[in-house]
This record gives structure tokens, sequence and C-alpha cells, in this order.
């Protein structure tokens, strides 16, 4: 008897024992190879060094990621993410401006919820399509000026799992991108440093 007794308290205790361990292990939801697709809404505020005030302005926003686990509480992720507003002034044009930055991002889940925090660099564009007519009253096609340089991301989130291969995520996030000079037909804009202030809800797939 004393054999198969023994067995049983093995089973037991290990049976405890990684019960214990999943226990102060988190839970996570984003294992392995994982892709989010968020679409929400922002504001940019850009400012210039010649400018004479920072102009801001509501547009919408959209977020790809993909990425995998580091460790139970680490993520990284290849995180591209945009922002348009078609209402954008500056300068003596309305214009249509769209920032674009796309680089690596760590996500930190300090708990066993589905809270994180995030954080990343990368490389960031901007483009400003300026509408021809406005300057040369003219119907000549739509005058585009692109600008690069680097972008900061800051942000946090929640995840809320809703099958076993499917979340929703909430994001919220600032992006401060260095765009550097830009020439308009008006002139050349120095330092233009966009900022983005986002709103996204996504849908995770692992």
């Amino acid at each position: 008897m004393r054999g198969p007794l023994l067995a049983l308290a093995l089973a037991v205790a290990t049976s405890s024992a990684v019960e214990a361990q999943q226990q102060r292990e988190p839970q996570r939801f984003r294992t392995g190879l994982w892709a989010e697709f968020g679409f929400g809404t922002g504001i940019v505020r850009v400012s210039c060094a010649t400018c004479e005030k920072v102009h801001s302005e509501q547009g919408a926003s959209s977020n790809f990621r993909i990425g995998g686990s580091l460790s139970h509480n680490v993520l990284l992720a290849f995180d591209n993410f945009s922002m348009i507003d078609e209402t954008f002034g500056m300068g003596e044009e309305e214009i249509i401006a769209e920032t674009t930055t796309a680089g690596m991002s760590v996500f930190w889940f300090p708990g066993r919820s589905g809270f994180f925090l995030k954080g990343g660099v990368g490389i960031a564009q901007g483009e400003f399509t300026v509408n021809a007519s406005e300057v040369e009253a003219t119907d000549a096609e739509p005058i585009v000026v692109t600008g690069s340089g680097f972008g900061l991301t800051f942000g946090l989130g929640y995840d809320i799992p809703l099958s076993r291969k499917i979340s929703l995520s909430f994001n919220v996030g600032a992006l401060v991108t260095a765009i550097g000079d830009i020439v308009l037909p008006s002139g050349r804009i120095d330092d233009v440093i966009p900022s983005s202030y986002q709103l996204t809800v996504g849908i995770v797939f692992r």
C-alpha cells in the first residue's frame, strides 16, 4: 500500500504546485504570434519653428501591429500607425495632412488583467497635399509635399478576450514625430513636429 499512497501524494503535490504557479503567473491572451487591427479617432497638433501658433485638428487614425511574447509580462511588436485630417490649415493653404510611423513597440502587462502600457520608436513620414487651384487659381493637380524623420509613441490599453483566438483591445496613445522642413507653395516651413493623440478600438488575432 505504501507505493500507491506515495504516488497519490506525489500527484496531489504536483497538481497543487502547478495550480499555484498558474495563479502566480499572469494569464495572457497575446501569446505566441499575434496581430492587431485598430481604427479610431484622434487629434493632431502641428508646430514648427516659424509658426506663430500650434495648429490642432481632429481626424481619423488607424494602427496595425504584429508581434510575439518575450515573457509573460513583456511583448515586442512591429507597430504601424497613421492619422489623417482633411481640414488642416497651415500657412496660407488648406491641406490634407497625413502622418505615418512604423517601428518597434514594447508592451508591458504589469498585472494579471488585460491592462498594458506601451512605448516605442520608429521612422515617421508626413505627407501634405495642397489643392493647387487654391494657390494658382487653376485646375492643376494637387501638390504633394513629403517629409521624413523619427517618431516616439507612448500609450496604454486593455485587452478583453472574446474567444480563444480573438480579443477586443482598447488603446489610448500619444505619438510625437519630427518631420523636419517642408516646402509648401507659400514657402518653407522649418522643423515641423506633428503630435497625435489617438483613441482606437482594435481586434487582436492569435
